[in-house]
């Protein structure tokens, strides 16, 4: 039996025919400007970064999934701006994390991701320049040799249950907003990397229980993907509950490991319901310390994740269709009274600078642009402009680009370009270049021109 993501989705609450794309006119905010909405701050305040890593936006009860993944992040989007649209630079950890720190692009930051090869100075560089202290907290250990402008680092990889990386990764943010050395001072930026739903999905928490007996699991069509059992990251029934294993029954083969689908997915969703529960912790501790109101608090995620949706099951890295790229984005400002939900296409690189016009300050010239002037309003489509993502691919045999537009998607690799329409066709299963050749021709110019 073959499914799709069309298939799955029917049985979800998100609309086959649109999905999340379905949601806005497609533009990608291109204007530095700073916003009369706001106030320009001329003292600082705090700024916390909590980023999730691998958090595909649909899977988001934010996004309108059937499943309750994120009560705690929902009621954060309640006061602050969610970006609907919010387009990664790469579809892997080390690159998007780069770009995010200094805001450009990953084709035009170094090839070989050496810590000291970057001429653009990171976020928390130019935060110390100005006078901030700098602590991030880690539990992805593959970016944490890039301490540019870190003055404390706090690393938790190496331990293999990615639910206590995250819990202890809460635990040490709260004992260092805990002391008042630290938390009475708004000088500080806090970036705090969480880990719970990246591969290998951690089966043995309390939410996976709920996911394999609804709705969804019960009703969508099984299918068996045909895993190698001896890969990374393959479920066996010894790794599930007891009572989870009677609830589902085994694999095919006893001995073997599971290989429907949907276990993997329900694992996926159960890891960000928890990742969730942290963050509702981190939350509910600023808020009785006095710290939310007054901070600059920045959700988002690296990267998502590749499920059913192509091939290269529930993975990432290896292409850049958009559950790799399209990832979760709130902004809450400092005393923010009111919420908006903002369905133009945005990007993470843009988080700096909105960092910063929000200081009333401007860096050097850098691929990201300000969202203040998104939130207020003053930007509209005809701001537009693509939003690129890149990455190497070993499967495709060379370097990928997308590019994402008004309601098209192009996939530059070198097997040939796809052209999509994600308005009608959010899966990216119907190659439309030849039905728009006007559409393809400016993608293609676009990128020549960054890449010059």
């Amino acid at each position: 039996m073959n499914i799709t993501r069309r298939d799955f989705l029917k049985y979800s609450a998100l609309a086959a025919g649109g999905g999340i794309a379905g949601l806005s006119a497609y533009a990608c905010s291109d204007d530095g400007s700073s916003s009369s909405y706001f106030q320009t701050a001329s003292d600082h305040f705090p700024v916390i970064m909590v980023v999730v890593d691998t958090l595909r936006v649909d899977h988001l009860s934010t996004s309108g999934y059937i499943r309750d993944t994120t009560p705690n992040l929902a009621a954060f989007s309640d006061q602050a701006d969610l970006f609907y649209n919010a387009i990664s630079p790469s579809s892997w950890t080390i690159p998007s994390y780069i770009s995010i720190m200094n805001g450009m692009h990953t084709f035009k930051n170094s090839r070989n991701f050496s810590p000291s090869d970057f001429n653009i100075p990171f976020l928390p560089e130019l935060l110390w320049d100005i006078g901030y202290h700098t602590v991030r907290i880690l539990t992805n250990g593959i970016v944490k040799n890039y301490t540019n402008g870190f003055r404390e680092s706090y690393v938790y990889s190496k331990i293999t249950d990615q639910a206590e990386m995250d819990r202890l990764a809460i635990e040490k943010a709260i004992e260092w907003l805990e002391h008042d050395g630290n938390s009475s001072n708004a000088d500080y930026f806090m970036l705090i990397w969480l880990n719970s739903p990246h591969w290998p999905y951690q089966p043995q928490n309390e939410y996976l229980k709920d996911f394999v007996t609804d709705d969804l699991y019960q009703n969508a069509p099984a299918f068996d993907m045909t895993f190698e059992c001896n890969a990374f990251g393959r479920i066996f029934p010894e790794d599930l509950d007891p009572e989870i294993t009677a609830l589902i029954g085994p694999p095919p083969d006893p001995f073997q490991c599971y290989q429907d689908y949907r276990l993997y997915v329900a694992a996926y969703d159960s890891n960000i319901r928890y990742v969730d529960y942290q963050i509702g912790r981190l939350m509910e501790f600023l808020k009785v310390k006095g710290i939310y109101d007054e901070a600059m608090i920045i959700i988002t995620s690296d990267h998502g994740e590749n499920m059913i949706d192509h091939e290269y099951y529930f993975n990432h890295g290896e292409g850049l269709y958009h559950s790799l790229v399209n990832v979760p984005l709130m902004i809450k400002s400092p005393q923010q009274g009111v919420s908006s939900a903002i369905s133009m296409e945005t990007r993470t690189i843009d988080i700096l600078p909105t960092v910063f016009d929000m200081l009333g300050i401007y860096p050097d010239e850098i691929d990201g642009k300000s969202l203040l002037p998104v939130i207020s309003g003053e930007i509209t489509d005809s701001f537009a402009r693509p939003c690129i993502s890149s990455c190497t691919s070993e499967i495709e045999k060379g370097e990928l680009f997308s590019l994402t537009y008004d309601r098209y998607k192009l996939i530059k690799k070198p097997g040939g370009d796809d052209l999509y329409d994600i308005f009608n066709d959010p899966e990216e299963s119907d190659n439309v270049v030849s039905l728009n050749p006007d559409i393809y021709s400016y993608l293609n110019d676009f990128l020549s021109e960054q890449l010059e």
